[in-house]
């Protein structure tokens, strides 16, 4: 008998006795699905499942031959799933220990871990060039991200006092004004222009330093002003309007 790609050891005698069931008696540990999957549904959903009931009823059986069973062949299928690659939840039986408890914790989490580990080595070998290149690279990417973060510390960073104000006050308030000043636009984009306001004794004196600088009078041409629109302007100054400023 073979499931999930491992032989079953198949005992003579479905009955075991006094005997708990083991993960190797899957295949002949009947009529406890429902515990067995609200077990698994509770194990992979929470930090703590506490299983209690009197001695006896099977607990050990539940947890080996269900319980562990059905999580160790979901972790087989993840792994050799291409689309999946790596199980979600590997299972380890700890029941007794010697010595340090923790010790016989990590190793036996090692243990339940080692045949995912072993299986994914060809796979570190094809990385490993691309590894190496990346630790070349890695003072560099130290250096350029302590600049970003010095960079968002001084951004983010607030003087004491009501007088002074940080970055992010300032960013804010542009943040508030910057859609009012870019709003405005008709049907060739967003405009983008200015407004002066001067009179015609101005734009008689803009006249001059056009005469003067030919650069500058490009942009006397510009503004157009009022000097530039005919009639605008008296042509003396005892004429009405000649004193504007």
């Amino acid at each position: 008998m073979n499931a999930s790609g491992r032989d079953r050891v198949t005992a003579a005698s479905p009955y075991k006795g006094l005997e708990h069931f083991t993960e190797d008696d899957a295949a002949i540990f009947f009529g406890r699905v429902r515990e067995r999957d609200v077990v698994v549904a509770n194990v992979t959903a929470r930090r703590l499942t506490v299983l209690c009931g009197a001695s006896g009823v099977g607990k050990s059986s539940l947890l080996r031959a269900g319980v562990v069973r059905t999580l160790r062949d979901v972790a087989e299928r993840d792994f050799a799933d291409e689309e999946v690659g790596r199980p979600e939840y590997v299972p380890a039986i700890v029941s007794s220990w010697t010595g340090d408890p923790a010790r016989t914790i990590v190793d036996t989490l090692a243990s339940a871990i080692a045949p995912f580990a072993r299986a994914s080595l060809p796979t570190v070998k094809e990385l490993r060039p691309a590894l190496r290149d990346l630790a070349a690279a890695t003072p560099d990417l130290t250096k350029t991200f302590k600049d970003l973060n010095h960079l968002l510390n001084e951004l983010a960073y607030n003087p004491p006092g009501e007088t002074d104000e940080g970055y992010l006050f300032w960013f804010s308030w542009a943040n508030h004004l910057a859609p009012t000043v870019f709003a405005t636009q008709d049907a060739h984009g967003p405009i983008r222009h200015g407004l002066v306001v001067f009179g015609c004794q101005t734009g008689a004196l803009l006249d001059s330093v056009a005469e003067a600088n030919p650069q500058l009078g490009t942009l006397v041409d510009l503004l157009n002003g009022p000097n530039r629109s005919g009639g605008q302007c008296p042509s003396s100054s005892q004429e009405p309007g000649g004193t504007g400023g």
